[in-house]
C-alpha cells in the first residue's frame, strides 16, 4: 500500500521535531505537493524537505545544510 503525501509529509515532520529540529515551516502541506524547512536550535544545521505525489508513490527531495 502507498502512503499518500499528507502522510509522508506528516512522518518527516514528526520526526524532524524529535530530533530537536524547530522553525519547521510549511507550505502545501494539504496538496499534492509540499515543503518542510526545519532548522536545529543553534541554527548551524537545516534541513529542507519537499514531495510530491505521483500515482506511483510520493517522489521526496531532501536537501540539509551545516554551517
Amino acid at each position: 500500500m502507498k502512503d499518500d503525501g499528507a502522510k509522508v509529509r506528516e512522518f518527516y515532520e514528526n520526526n524532524l521535531k524529535s530530533a530537536g529540529f524547530t522553525g519547521i515551516g510549511k507550505s502545501g502541506a494539504t496538496g499534492k505537493s509540499w515543503d518542510l524547512y526545519a532548522e536545529n536550535p543553534d541554527r548551524t544545521r537545516s534541513i529542507d524537505v519537499n514531495g510530491n505525489a505521483q500515482p506511483e508513490g510520493v517522489n521526496v527531495g531532501v536537501m540539509a545544510v551545516v554551517r
